[in-house]
């Protein structure tokens, strides 16, 4: 099987949990990816922030990162503004920062059942690049996977009773509650491509 990895460490791991600290506004959210250099502007000067998709992170994505966003943050409410911070159900409840720490593909084919190459089936546009193991096996998909386990019990103890909520569509996972965010490791099949790899991610979701 072909497998990718980032070079998830502690560094990493605090920059995607600082998004768990912050109110449930579209401004602080914006604000956290200013100061980490992750957006890029407009020809106006405006932020280009894409919301619902997979956002390559400037400064950084030469090295491989990118994270998978969802619903914007903040108040949907005509006129609210940037700054408002939102407890809404409706305004939570698809609203996430995920960062992908690894991808695989196992026993990828084309109609001939040849194998396919992973530059000829995963778009390295998108994904970046990271650590490329052409002849990796299941068991380091698994020892990747207990890696991350343990970065993130290091960092928020224990995980809760939680399950993975179902919009991630996840094989496995754990969830820690953490303030008024919910943080979960996940395993599954990777969404943007419709299951044709799978990946490991952490997202950050609020409490809805």
């Amino acid at each position: 099987m072909a497998m990718m990895t980032l070079p998830l460490d502690d560094q990493w791991l605090d920059r995607i949990l600082d998004f768990a600290e912050l109110p449930w506004s579209r401004q602080a959210h914006d604000d956290l990816l200013v100061r980490n250099g992750w957006l890029e502007e407009g020809p106006d000067g405006e932020r280009l922030v894409p919301w619902m998709e997979m956002w390559p992170l400037a400064g950084e994505f030469d090295k491989g990162w990118h994270i998978a966003l969802g619903e914007y943050p903040g108040c949907r409410e005509e006129d609210a503004p940037p700054t408002a911070a939102c407890d809404h159900h409706d305004c939570r409840e698809d609203g996430s920062v995920m960062l992908p720490v690894a991808y695989s593909a196992f026993g990828v084919v084309d109609h001939d059942d040849e194998p396919i190459a992973p530059e000829d089936y995963w778009d390295l546009d998108t994904m970046g690049g990271g650590t490329w193991r052409p002849d990796a096996v299941e068991g380091d998909w698994e020892a990747e996977y207990r890696r991350v386990v343990a970065l993130l019990r290091g960092r928020l103890g224990e995980p809760s009773a939680l399950e993975p909520r179902d919009a991630l569509d996840a094989e496995r996972g754990l969830v820690w509650e953490h303030g008024e965010y919910l943080v979960t490791l996940f395993s599954g099949p990777e969404w943007f491509a419709y299951g044709k790899y799978e990946w490991i991610g952490v997202e950050v979701h609020p409490r809805d």
